[in-house]
């Protein structure tokens, strides 16, 4: 009895911690050593609740929840995404229950101080895990654009929601292009909704991975971003929508650095059909966000269009530069700074269609190179 009183504050805060941790570090390295420690330490949580003299029916509903939460837990771990929310909120549910039965059963005022330190990073996990893992679809489902009719779709993954656009009505296999959004830590693709709807319209499947958010590491944007664009192909042709392979990738500030790394990384990524590149304002955030993609590997037959601003000077610029030096031995390549611009030009709020014009001119001209070649 004693080694289980023992077990029990150090079992319920190492619960507590990786179920707080397993909430937010969702589908990189860390997630399965966290999503294990809720199974193991939620285990040990729940033989110290056994042992103690509460009343039957709390014994019985812990342990019940603990045998759903794990079970869930377990089957997220081999990438059943609807199981691994479960588990995820299964084990926030568990160790919440069990701190605040902690917490309103000590009589010493210092330990239930110390106790409520722990809901701090509960609560907020919490609510990450909310916000973070809803898949809500902004705006109308289907958007007329120049009298074609656009499909705005929802897919959702370990990390959160992302969008696909692809043309109602269109026959055929659609070419696919994804477009990833600047830095920001939510939502990121809505601020370019109006940009990939255009696009669509024009007879592409437009990804648009949230790849991004605050619990994600800067290193890890294009591992997520070329995860979710696969995922995202995969739900066309769930969806009954015939698609092709990934064709083109565009990306805007710190999303055109991650678009050079998936460029750079082809083969790696499973992306060795990619024919051209709109690299937009390209941006590291001035703070070297995300390693910097080694341009120079950067396949030669591709066509690439870098363009900035001229008004974004500073971090913009240099990386811009940057970019221009590391891409000489690319042959298709046009390189423009757009007097009068600032960083968001091609953004809803300013003038999306330019950015819709571009990506698709890029398409286009690839297509029409391909068609001529032998």
């Amino acid at each position: 009895m004693k080694t289980i009183e023992k077990l029990r504050i150090p079992a319920l805060i190492l619960l507590v911690l990786c179920s707080a941790l397993n909430a937010v570090t969702a589908d990189n390295e860390f997630f399965h050593i966290f999503a294990v420690g809720t199974v193991v330490f939620g285990a040990l949580t729940v033989l110290c609740c056994l042992y103690d003299s509460i009343a039957v029916w709390y014994k019985i509903s812990v342990c019940c929840l603990f045998a759903v939460f794990s079970v869930f837990a377990v089957a997220g771990l081999f990438g059943a995404v609807i199981c691994y929310k479960a588990g995820r909120y299964g084990s926030l549910l568990l160790s919440g229950l069990e701190l605040l039965r902690y917490l309103y059963g000590k009589r010493n005022a210092a330990v239930k101080a110390a106790s409520f330190l722990l809901l701090l990073p509960l609560l907020s996990a919490t609510a990450f895990a909310c916000l973070d893992g809803r898949a809500e679809l902004h705006g109308d489902r289907v958007i007329e654009v120049g009298g074609v009719s656009v499909v705005k779709d929802v897919y959702t993954s370990a990390r959160g929601h992302s969008v696909v656009y692809y043309p109602e009505n269109r026959e055929g296999d659609l070419p696919v292009v994804v477009y990833l959004h600047g830095f920001w830590f939510c939502d990121s693709s809505d601020g370019y909704s109006v940009s990939a709807a255009e696009l669509s319209s024009r007879g592409y499947a437009v990804i648009m991975p949230n790849y991004e958010n605050i619990f994600v590491r800067p290193d890890h944007y294009t591992e997520y971003a070329a995860k979710q664009t696969r995922q995202g192909i995969a739900h066309l042709k769930k969806s009954g929508i015939g698609v092709g392979k990934l064709t083109g990738v565009a990306g805007h500030s710190v999303g055109a650095l991650v678009a050079s790394c998936l460029c750079a990384d082809a083969q790696k990524y499973g992306f060795e059909d990619v024919r051209f590149a709109v690299l937009l304002d390209p941006s590291d955030g001035g703070v070297d966000m995300i390693p910097y993609p080694e341009a120079e590997r950067i396949d030669g037959d591709i066509a690439l269009t870098l363009i900035t601003g001229e008004l974004d000077l500073g971090h913009a610029r240099r990386v811009y530069d940057s970019l221009v030096a590391d891409t000489v031995h690319i042959s298709d390549r046009e390189c423009e700074i757009i007097p009068g611009a600032d960083h968001n030009w091609m953004k809803d709020s300013a003038d999306p269609h330019r950015a819709a014009d571009v990506i698709a001119a890029a398409a286009k001209k690839s297509e029409d190179k391909i068609q001529k070649s032998p």
